[in-house]
Formats: C-alpha cells, sequence, structure tokens
C-alpha cells in the first residue's frame, strides 16, 4: 500500500492508491494464465520491465514516487515511466504535441525531455526544424515493441472525462481506450489501467459513471483500478493524515 498525491493544475488532489497490492494479484485469466499472487513462488512470471504512461499526474509528484515505489517492489525489472501533460488517450496513439510538456523517467532515474517542450527549449543551434510541436509523447505502438513491458501501467483519463458525456464524447474514448488495451495486449504486455483522480468541481454522480466506464469498456483486457472510492467525497483523508 502506499499513499500519495496527485497534482492538477494548482490544485493538489490527494489519492489513497491500494496499488502495490493490486500489482501482486493481477488478473492474468483473460491471457490464458493463472492469477499471479504471493504464493505462487518460483513459478510466478518474473517481472523484467514495467511501463507507465499517463497524463500531467504522471509529469509530477505521482509519477516520481510511482517510478520510485516500484523499482523499489521490483528491483529486477527495469521500469519506464512515459508522462505527457493535457494528453488523453489520444496522446499516446498518434503521439500528438503536449503544450504543457513530456516526460521520461528511465530505468535508472533519469528524466529527460523531448527538444520542444519547455523545460527543454529549442535553441538557436537546433535549426529550423526543432519546433514546440516537437514536445511530444512517443506512439504506443512503437514505445511498446522497444521497452517490451511485462505490465503496462496506463494512468489516462483525467483529460478525457471533458471530452462529452455517456452519449456523446465518451464512446470515442471507449475506442482509444480499447485501442490502447489491445495494442499492449498484441505485445504480450499486461495491462493495468488506474482511472481518472477526483476533481472535486466534477459532479460525483458522474465521476463515478465514468470511473464505471472504464471497468466496462475494458473488462476482460486491462486490470481496472478504481480509484473514486480512494478520495475525496469518500474518504477525510485530511483527518485519516492526522490520524
Amino acid at each position: 500500500f502506499f499513499a500519495r498525491h496527485m497534482k492538477h493544475s494548482s490544485t493538489t488532489i490527494p489519492i489513497l492508491l491500494v496499488f502495490g497490492a493490486s500489482l501482486l494479484c493481477l488478473d492474468m485469466q483473460a491471457y490464458g494464465q493463472p492469477p499471479m499472487t504471493p504464493e505462487a513462488g518460483p513459478d510466478a512470471p518474473a517481472i523484467r520491465s514495467i511501463l507507465v504512461i499517463g497524463d500531467s499526474h504522471a509529469t509530477g509528484y505521482f509519477g516520481r514516487q510511482l517510478h520510485k515505489q516500484l523499482r523499489a517492489e521490483y528491483p529486477d525489472a527495469k521500469v519506464t515511466l512515459v508522462g505527457a501533460c493535457g494528453k488523453a488517450e489520444g496522446g499516446f496513439l498518434h503521439g500528438s504535441p503536449a503544450h504543457c510538456g513530456v516526460i521520461t523517467i528511465h530505468p535508472n532515474g533519469r528524466i529527460s525531455r523531448p527538444k520542444g517542450c519547455k523545460r527543454n527549449p529549442c535553441k538557436e543551434s537546433d535549426g529550423p526544424k526543432c519546433a514546440k510541436r516537437g514536445c511530444r509523447p512517443p506512439k504506443l505502438r512503437k514505445l511498446l515493441p522497444r521497452i517490451k513491458p511485462d505490465i503496462t501501467i496506463v494512468q489516462l483519463g483525467g483529460n478525457s472525462w471533458f471530452l462529452g458525456t455517456m452519449e456523446k464524447g465518451w464512446p470515442g474514448v471507449e475506442r482509444n481506450a480499447n485501442k490502447i488495451a489491445d495494442l499492449i495486449r498484441k505485445h504480450q504486455s499486461l495491462c493495468v489501467w488506474v482511472t481518472a483522480s477526483d476533481h472535486y468541481y466534477r459532479p460525483a454522480d458522474s465521476q463515478d459513471a465514468f470511473a464505471k466506464f472504464y471497468e466496462d469498456s475494458l473488462r476482460g483486457k486491462c486490470t481496472v483500478f478504481n480509484s473514486r472510492p480512494s478520495h475525496h467525497p469518500y474518504l477525510d483523508y485530511g483527518k485519516w493524515v492526522r490520524e
């Protein structure tokens, strides 16, 4: 178990992720394998590579702490995290520009940014081809064969809620989410999807529906970790921290 803070714009949104334990109990039955449990012992599949992709939460404190935690939990695995601020599912499918930044946290903890990002701006010596549009995440179809992850953790959805409703907009999100899940499965990686964190200025019932939307859409393809019950309004986080 580990508790961390997810940040969105200038607002810090607390979230309790019961996540380390979840990774030990991945539902592998959809892949024709027995569930991976701590009791599996030496027969458990070796985890040698983990990929995390996500939005602004992944580029900030949450992403750094998750990367650190995964390296501690799986010392023999190479953990790579790619975060693209402001991006939804389509951003990793198409590699579209991320105007507020892209980072890669490499297995050794080193952080790099593409040329053109605010934290790695183009210089005159870079030539005319270098532009802000170069600040984009790698396409997932190219990232997966390069990293060859045993587990792929997807932390996306926070920017997808704005794209519409169940009747209009979210069906497009569903298509893109399934494309990501299918790509992950194609490359024989286990998919873990973390739903969007709480946004207290959004209607709670809509957020609940959106989290369930991912659970229903990705059933049989990804293990979906619904983060909604872990934070506002379900948990008095301030009281929990004080105790």
